[in-house]
C-alpha cells in the first residue's frame, strides 16, 4: 500500500480477497469486494499481485512436499519488486495450503487480471469440487492482452461491462457483452440467465444449446443472438441459418433474418428484427479483434444487408466464408508481411495450405453514397483492422477478386453499374501516392492506406480458421 488513505478497509479488502482466491465469495461479498476495486488504484495493485502469485502457485504440482513446493515458487515470489522480498511472499506462504488444494483461483486470476472494467467474476458449482471437470472451451477477455483461460463445465461467468470471447472446443463461438451472468453446463451448452450473445456455429457445433429462464435456443446453422433480460424474457435473432425455439409447451424455427421474443410465461412471438443491440458481441464472435481509423467492423446483420452498406466515411470489414477447406490450389496477390504498393506489379502467389486446413475470409470494402466531394481528386481513407488469428494472405487485385468470389463471398454486392467488377480493387492508375496495404509482422493486423473515388474499393483478407 503506498499511503495512509490506501490503508483504510485494508482488513476488509484482505477478508475479501481471501475469500475470492479461495473461491468461497458469495454474491454481495463480490460486489463489496468490486466496489473497493472500484475507487482504490492501490487495492488494484494489490490483487493484481495476490491473483499473479497464485497464478505460479495452481501452475505448481500438487504432488510435492510443502517444503520443495515453497522453495519451487520462491523465485517467482522474489521478482514482485514493489515491496520488500519477505513480506508478499510470508502472506503467501502463509496460506499455500489452502491455494494448493484450490487450484482454479488460476482461472480467476486469468478472467480479472486487469482489474479494471472489463471485470469478470467466476464461480463453480460446488457439486463438481469431487472430480476433476472437464476443460471444454477457452476464455479470451478483451482489454486482459487478449490471454486466454481454461474454461470447465460448471464454470459461472458474471460480467459486469465489456465484451469477451468463448471458444468451445467444437468449434463454437461466443461473443459475450455484460452486465451478463453466463453458465457453462457442457462442452455444448451454456445457460445464459441475463445479458447478451452472439453464437457462430460451424458444422461441428450444431446442435449447440443456449438456454435462457424462457427458452431454449438450438443451433442448427449458424449464427444468431440472444438477449435476455433481468425479467428472464429472451430475443432471438438469426444472423445466419436456422435455430429452434423450445419452451416446452411449444417450439418454433426460425432462418436467417427473423427475430422472436420468448417470455417466462410461455408466450412466443415475432418481433422486428434489430441486430443493432448485437453490434459489440457480432465482431468477437466473428474473430475481428480491433479496428482504428476509418476501418469499422460492419454492424451486425444478415449478409445480404451487410451487402448493401453504403457509407462515405467508413471502409467496413465484412466477414465470408468460415470453417472453409478449399480442394483446389489458392492463389493470392500478397503473402508477405510487410507493404504491398498497389503499383508494384502483378503478383500472384499459391498459398501454402496444408491438407485439411481450415480457412476463413473476410472484405475490407468501401461502397460510398455518393460521389466524392472533389471531382478532381480521391478521398484519402487510413485505419487498420486486427484479427484473432494469422493472416495467411491478401487478394487485392481486381481479376483475383472476381476469380474468388464463388469460393468466398456470402452475398456478393449487388450493383446495376457494370463498372464494378472493372474497378474493385486498390487504384492501379493512381500515380502517387499509390494506394498501399501493410500486413504486420505478426500477421494479425491489416493496414491501409487508400485513396478512393466514385467506385468501390475493396480488398479480399484470408486467415486461418484452425
Amino acid at each position: 500500500m503506498k499511503t495512509n488513505e490506501s490503508n483504510e478497509g485494508l482488513p476488509r479488502f484482505e477478508e475479501l480477497c481471501a475469500g475470492l482466491l479461495d473461491g468461497t465469495l458469495e454474491a454481495a461479498e463480490r460486489d463489496e469486494l468490486l466496489g473497493l476495486l472500484r475507487v482504490n488504484a492501490d487495492l488494484r495493485d494489490e490483487l493484481r499481485r495476490q491473483l499473479l502469485v497464485s497464478g505460479v502457485l495452481a501452475r505448481q504440482s500438487p504432488v510435492r512436499e510443502d517444503g520443495v513446493f515453497e522453495r519451487s515458487i520462491m523465485g517467482h515470489l522474489s521478482a514482485i519488486r514493489d515491496e520488500a522480498p519477505e513480506a508478499f511472499p510470508a502472506r503467501v506462504v502463509s496460506r499455500m495450503r489452502v491455494l494448493r488444494v484450490r487450484r482454479y483461483v488460476a482461472l480467476a486470476a486469468a478472467a480479472i487480471v486487469t482489474l479494471a472494467v472489463p471485470l469478470f467474476w467466476m464461480s463453480r458449482n460446488s457439486g463438481v469440487t469431487e472430480h476433476k471437470p472437464q476443460a471444454v472451451a477457452t476464455l479470451v477477455p478483451q482489454g486482459n492482452g487478449n490471454k486466454a483461460s481454461v474454461v470447465h463445465v460448471g464454470d459461472r461467468f458474471q460480467l459486469g461491462a465489456g465484451v469477451a470471447k468463448f471458444e468451445f472446443a467444437n468449434g463454437a463461438v461466443l461473443g459475450v457483452e455484460g452486465p451478463a451472468d453466463l453458465s457453462i453446463r457442457s462442452g455444448d451448452a451454456v445457460f445464459l440467465a441475463h445479458g447478451r450473445l452472439n453464437a457462430w456455429c460451424p458444422e461441428s457445433a450444431h446442435g449447440f444449446l443456449v438456454e435462457t429462464p424462457s427458452t431454449k435456443v438450438i443451433d442448427l446453422g449458424t449464427a444468431f443472438g440472444v438477449e435476455t433480460g433481468a425479467d428472464g424474457g429472451s430475443d432471438v435473432m438469426v444472423l445466419d441459418g436456422l435455430v429452434k425455439l423450445d419452451n416446452g409447451r411449444d417450439q418454433r424455427q426460425l432462418t436467417t433474418g427473423a427475430a422472436m421474443r420468448a417470455e417466462t410465461g410461455g408466450e412466443m412471438r415475432e418481433v422486428p428484427m434489430e441486430p443493432s443491440v448485437f453490434n459489440r458481441t457480432w465482431p468477437v464472435a466473428l474473430g475481428i479483434r480491433s479496428t482504428n481509423g476509418e476501418v469499422a467492423a460492419a454492424p451486425a446483420g444478415t449478409s445480404e444487408v451487410i451487402a448493401s452498406l453504403e457509407n462515405d466515411d467508413t471502409v467496413f470489414v465484412i466477414p465470408e466464408r468460415r470453417d472453409l477447406e478449399v480442394t483446389e490450389p489458392l492463389v493470392v496477390n500478397v503473402v508477405d508481411s510487410g507493404i504491398f504498393r498497389a503499383n508494384a506489379g502483378p503478383y500472384t502467389t499459391p498459398l501454402d495450405l496444408k491438407p485439411g486446413q481450415k480457412i476463413r475470409s473476410y472484405l475490407l470494402r468501401y461502397n460510398p453514397v455518393g460521389k466524392v466531394l472533389d471531382p478532381a481528386g480521391f478521398r484519402e481513407f487510413r485505419g487498420s483492422v486486427t484479427f484473432d488469428r494469422p493472416v495467411l494472405g491478401l487478394i487485392v487485385r481486381t481479376p483475383l477478386l472476381n476469380q474468388t468470389d464463388p469460393t468466398f463471398a456470402l452475398a456478393p454486392i449487388a450493383m446495376e453499374d457494370e463498372n464494378y467488377r472493372k474497378m474493385r480493387g486498390l487504384e492501379l492508375a493512381r500515380p502517387s501516392p499509390a494506394d498501399s496495404v501493410v500486413l504486420s509482422e505478426d500477421r494479425y493486423t491489416v493496414e491501409i492506406r487508400w485513396f478512393a473515388g466514385e467506385s468501390v474499393d475493396e480488398i479480399r483478407v484470408i486467415t486461418t480458421d484452425d
